[in-house]
């Protein structure tokens, strides 16, 4: 609630790896080839848990923009993946 009603922001953000293999344990990452998320070891912080809020929120808006944008004509498609 914080996040979307007082404008509180995580300190870092999201990791975004290619591969598990890549994830370092520092931090969380979201892993393009299996699309998991990679926790540090021990509990979640409050801080984490932010991250992934407004990793949530930016792919969200990408999404509904992409859409949208498809719409109105002004986008062929969804982007497709890099390999």
């Amino acid at each position: 609630m914080k996040y979307e009603k007082e404008g509180l922001y995580p300190t870092s953000e999201v990791t975004i790896i290619r591969e598990p293999s890549d994830y370092t344990g520092e931090g969380v990452a979201i892993c393009i080839s299996d699309a998991v998320y990679y926790f540090p070891e021990g509990e979640i912080s409050d801080e984490v848990m932010l991250e992934i809020i407004e990793y949530n929120h930016k792919v969200n808006y990408c999404m509904d923009r992409i859409y949208q944008e498809n719409q109105l004509g002004l986008r062929d498609g969804y982007p497709k993946l890099e390999k």
